[in-house]
């Protein structure tokens, strides 16, 4: 079963809407995860990056999610230390790659 299912004219912010809770909880402490599902050229990768990260109307969820994080840090009490971590991953014929590591590596992890 899964928690949302988009329609095609759905808007970037309209998405960023459904999973912003997930900073929120993010910035409570707790390891946060934005998956997006679907067969080839269903639009995976223009929700999560989409057109633009220097268009607001265009951005994905990603750069959304970033710039909220950012936002919350920066309001934050001035003696709280943050430690961000961020992973990209693509599951693909069940191998997984890591789209922030440049460097191809083996990875042994089975679906």
């Amino acid at each position: 079963k899964f928690d949302k299912v988009f329609g095609s004219d759905t808007t970037q912010l309209e998405v960023f809407e459904e999973v912003k809770g997930v900073v929120d909880s993010v910035m409570s402490g707790f390891n946060g995860t934005v998956m997006a599902y679907g067969q080839t050229s269903a639009g995976k990768s223009w929700t999560m990056d989409g057109a633009s990260i220097w268009e607001s109307d265009s951005q994905g969820v990603i750069p959304r999610c970033v710039d909220s994080l950012f936002d919350c840090i920066a309001k934050a009490d001035g003696d709280v230390q943050f430690t961000v971590t961020i992973s990209f991953y693509e599951v693909y014929c069940e191998k997984i790659r890591d789209l922030l590591n440049p460097q191809p590596q083996q990875c042994n992890l089975k679906l």
